[in-house]
């Protein structure tokens, strides 16, 4: 395991400009790369191999630490605890701690090793009490497998699935067909992309705020927007069969008439929205079309009233 630094750098407005007063004016100045605001955030990482390629895997989510903080080179103990009660959480071995705690040190100063000890005590005391927090794991770039039989290698076929972690809680899963030009070289031609979708929304049955086991009704929502995507991509019946199979290897699959089930209610909620929406644009055209009448009515005034200031 190994510790791996991302730097991240503000977006915000007033951290790209620079107001400077000079010969009794204000200056906007943009900044050099140097000198806008940055955020180093710390992540665990392991090498693992994926179909034989070398790959990080993202362990755990560290700490994230100012530019400010660092060029201060103060002793942030606050900090150090919050890296401290991680380690414990994640149970790693004395090596790997020390791993970590090197890779910080050298952003921000390592405190005393009496307080290092004490925060660890503290830290154990909480995991003993169950009132630790759990640390901050980051989603993996695709969903897990759901156990499957079906272990082939989908990227070897000519129609496979990409996921996409759009690090916003959210899947996003699109059709690649991969073709061969003339000149021999690959290409990837994404057919639909498939919509979005959370963790919790890959099994049919979820429990609701009640306690009460219940068929998620947003499990049943992205089966519709799988179908209306493929719909919409005009694919024929072998593609459209073969989407669903490969979906199914994370996301649970609808049994037939479960499919039937939630298309219908598809239906009905997009032509509910429809309707309501229909019903939005209508009453926006009479309010348009009153007020061009109105506008002509005044066009219409204006030369008796241009008459009349004539007499004033």
């Amino acid at each position: 395991m190994f510790v791996c630094w991302k730097k991240r750098i503000s977006q915000a407005k007033e951290a790209k400009w620079s107001r400077e007063y000079i010969d009794g004016k204000y200056h906007s100045r943009m900044k050099s790369e140097e000198e806008i605001d940055y955020t180093l955030s710390a992540y665990l990482m392991q090498s693992v191999r994926v179909n034989g390629k070398p790959r990080q895997k993202s362990i755990a989510f560290l700490i994230s630490i100012s530019r400010k903080d660092i060029e201060a080179g103060e002793i942030s103990l606050q900090l150090w605890e919050h890296i401290v009660t991680t380690v414990i959480e994640l149970a790693l071995d004395e090596p790997t701690k020390e791993k970590v705690y090197a890779a910080i040190a050298e952003k921000t100063p390592r405190p005393p090793q009496a307080s290092l000890e004490k925060a660890e005590q503290k830290a154990k005391e909480l995991l003993a009490s169950g009132k630790l927090p759990k640390p901050f794991v980051p989603m993996p770039s695709a969903p897990p497998l759901l156990g499957t039989k079906d272990t082939s290698n989908d990227t070897e076929r000519p129609l496979y699935i990409k996921w996409i972690n759009e690090h916003s809680g959210k899947y996003a899963a699109s059709l690649i067909k991969e073709t061969t030009d003339a000149n021999g070289k690959k290409q990837r031609i994404r057919i639909a992309h498939l919509g979005p979708i959370k963790p919790n929304q890959f099994a049919k049955m979820h429990t609701n705020y009640r306690k009460e086991i219940v068929v998620n009704t947003e499990w049943q929502a992205y089966w519709y927007q799988v179908h209306r995507s493929l719909s919409l991509a005009q694919v024929d019946r072998e593609t459209y069969q073969e989407t669903f199979r490969l979906l199914g290897k994370r996301v649970e699959l609808p049994q037939p008439e479960e499919l039937r089930q939630c298309i219908k209610a598809g239906y009905a909620n997009e032509r509910r929205e429809i309707e309501v929406r229909m019903k939005e644009l209508l009453e926006k055209h009479d309010q348009l079309e009153q007020k061009q009448q109105d506008f002509a009515l005044i066009q219409q005034q204006s030369p008796v009233y241009d008459a009349m200031s004539t007499t004033l």
